[in-house]
């Protein structure tokens, strides 16, 4: 399977060699003091970020520490083998909402915890607004917590607002006639049976889901109202699989609970909302695990009462039993295991017109399929990439060649290991990927790379 993804990457970083230039950007250091010794330990590690200005950017920083549960522990506590007693050490954590200068450093933060938001949960899940209106400049959505927190112009807390338990794929903010809303996109079926990291949520995943309830929900600022957008799900759904069949000799069913809404800009703006609308079309379809068909994507414009211009984007996954990962390059179609869980699905504005989607996918069999649907957690193969279409033509950009970029970041005195784990964008060609930095001869402090794609 390794050996089938490598040459996936082989060809989709052929392919953006001739479409997408990626070009090494900057090292971001937090400035953050780490500790490290035998009485406890803190860490930082970036987990989300996007951009307020040339020159600012806001950002989720996840610390860790441990401290001693009782008496410093003795260097003989560190060689106990974990089942002859409890761990000398208690791990907790705090999530801060920080300002970041253009070198990455820190220049202000608060306590996002404290104030609102759990710490469990991924917290790249997590959903990041730059609003810059006095009703609520700055908002988070925590991964385990169904409520949007508003935060001042200084990242004081402001307000909280209660949302509509659901996994949220996307969020956007938008003045409409009557002010300030935040729309909010539901995973079908996804209310609420955990979250992503538990049993629950893993065993509903498996769970058939016939139709898409509704396209998104509107949460008026300062109010707290909240309504379901006055948008038709089924006639969108039907959009869908007009398109989807349009010169196609073989039919095949969009599936609704398949659905999926990824807002593409990150400013807040007026309707219409541009939008990425991804769907499975398969003749059966259970989950989204498992299953032979494609996942088609759309570009689409989103009203406050309907759906605007909707168009099929030039690319597309094809799943099939028993094959090993490809690219077709003629039409542009990424060909994949039918066992595959789309881990992350992001989309971006890609230069005046084109769109960029992120996608991490992990590729599963059947055993390893059966212990995700016991909820058990697996290690399985991943493959990064963006899909990019402008001018109704498609280019691929893998991990592959943000890492070679990356790598020419390094010097002499400092290496720079790139990590498979998108954080966000500081500027419009300008992406985040988390990375580890090691200063000759030991020391280590984490860090953050940026990766320009030049659309």
């Amino acid at each position: 399977m390794r050996k089938a993804f490598l040459a996936l990457s082989f060809l989709l970083a052929a392919a953006s060699a001739f479409g997408v230039e990626v070009t090494a950007g900057r090292v971001l250091q937090l400035g953050l003091e780490l500790e490290f010794t035998p009485e406890r330990t803190r860490d930082y590690r970036l987990e989300k970020v996007i951009p307020v200005s040339q020159t600012r950017a806001l950002a989720l920083i996840d610390e860790q520490h441990t401290e001693p549960v009782g008496p410093t522990p003795t260097p003989s506590a560190f060689r106990k083998p974990l089942w002859e007693g409890p761990p000398p050490f208690r791990l907790s954590n705090r999530v801060m909402l920080a300002f970041l200068n253009r070198e990455g450093q820190v220049v202000s933060w608060t306590k996002v915890d404290s104030e609102g938001g759990g710490e469990k949960g991924r917290w790249e899940d997590a959903h990041l607004l730059a609003i810059e209106a006095d009703a609520c400049p700055y908002a988070v959505i925590p991964p385990d917590r169904h409520e949007l927190f508003c935060f001042d112009w200084q990242l004081n807390a402001l307000k909280s607002y209660e949302l509509p338990p659901a996994v949220y794929t996307g969020v956007a903010s938008v003045f409409t006639t009557e002010g300030l809303e935040v729309w909010l996109f539901p995973m079908p079926g996804s209310a609420p049976r955990g979250e992503r990291t538990t049993a629950s949520y893993k065993a509903s995943l498996f769970e058939p889901v016939e139709k898409l309830e509704l396209v998104a929900f509107r949460l008026k600022i300062p109010s707290g109202e909240v309504q379901p957008l006055a948008v038709d799900a089924g006639k969108l759904v039907h959009r869908l699989q007009l398109f989807a069949n349009k010169g196609r000799k073989d039919p095949l069913t969009v599936q609704p609970g398949s659905v999926r809404l990824l807002p593409v800009r990150e400013k807040p703006g007026v309707p219409p909302v541009r939008l990425v609308i991804t769907a499975v079309a398969a003749a059966s379809y259970e989950n989204e695990l498992h299953f032979t068909g494609e996942r088609l994507f759309f570009l689409a414009e989103l009203f406050e009462n309907s759906t605007g211009k909707l168009e099929m984007l030039p690319f597309r996954f094809r799943h099939e039993e028993g094959v090993a990962a490809d690219f077709d390059e003629k039409n542009g179609v990424v060909v994949l295991p039918a066992f595959v869980e789309p881990w992350q699905l992001k989309a971006f504005e890609a230069g005046k017109d084109g769109v960029a989607v992120y996608c991490k996918v992990m590729i599963l069999d059947e055993e390893k399929l059966q212990a995700v649907r016991e909820g058990k957690p697996q290690q399985v193969a991943a493959s990064s990439f963006f899909l990019v279409a402008q001018k109704r033509q498609a280019h691929f950009v893998d991990f592959d060649s943000v890492e070679a970029a990356t790598e020419k970041l390094s010097t002499s005195r400092l290496k720079v290991s790139p990590v498979t784990v998108l954080l966000g964008r500081v500027g419009p060609q300008e992406f985040v990927f988390r990375a580890g930095c090691l200063e000759p001869p030991s020391t280590v402090w984490r860090c953050a790379t940026t990766v320009e794609l030049t659309f």
